[in-house]
């Protein structure tokens, strides 16, 4: 029989049922790993890994043919400052294509952050997210490396998904786990559009230039 150890009031005493070097588990982290085993449940044993990964082949292939248009091997046309005031019910004629990828990127994108961010987020924080993520005003080329970098956010969000419940399975709880579980909604909508980073000084800067007085 192995043992777990604890310190209390008299010292360091072990209990016995695990083996030693196995993380000691407070109330409060039973009350995390209860909450992780709900999602490892779902995300791992239901499926949701395999989801997600079809989600993010779906976003792939849009970002493709956004890319295929911006370098002119398409002829469609998804997105744009005209073709985004063009009211629906005209483009369900017009651009049935520009619509069809629209609401591709809305339905995987609504899917994918439940699976990933779980219940973390608002069904009008997902809209938003997705309204920067593809904007049909912008033109093709600035929605797909926004989508691009969207894509790469999330794969980071399935990576550390992955990692902690690997150790998760391993250790049957997440105490003296080091990595983060997911990614959160602000990080993914840094992603989307990274902040402007501040200008540097160029090296002229507080020097005053006069031309020299010829002779």
């Amino acid at each position: 029989t192995g043992y777990a150890f604890s310190l209390d009031s008299k010292g360091l005493v072990a209990i016995p049922g695990g083996p030693a070097d196995r993380p000691v588990v407070s109330h409060g982290q039973k009350a995390v790993d209860s909450e992780f085993g709900k999602e490892y449940a779902k995300f791992f044993a239901g499926g949701g890994f395999a989801d997600a990964e079809k989600n993010l082949d779906q976003l792939r292939e849009v970002q493709s043919l956004l890319g295929k248009i911006v370098k002119g091997e398409s002829s469609e046309n998804l997105t744009g400052p005209f073709l985004g005031r063009v009211p629906d019910f005209v483009k369900a004629f017009t651009h049935p294509e520009a619509i069809g990828a629209r609401n591709r990127v809305e339905e995987v994108v609504q899917r994918n952050l439940r699976l990933i961010l779980g219940g973390q987020f608002s069904e009008e924080e997902g809209k938003m997210l997705i309204a920067r993520a593809y904007n049909p005003n912008l033109e093709e080329a600035e929605n797909a490396a926004r989508l691009g970098r969207l894509v790469k956010a999330m794969e980071r969000g399935l990576e550390a998904k992955m990692n902690a419940g690997r150790y998760f399975e391993k250790e049957g709880t997440l105490a003296g786990y080091k990595g983060v579980t997911s990614v959160s909604m602000d990080e993914l909508e840094n992603a989307i559009e990274p902040a402007a980073k501040p200008a540097t000084k160029s090296g002229t800067e507080g020097w005053a230039i006069t031309k020299k007085a010829s002779d």
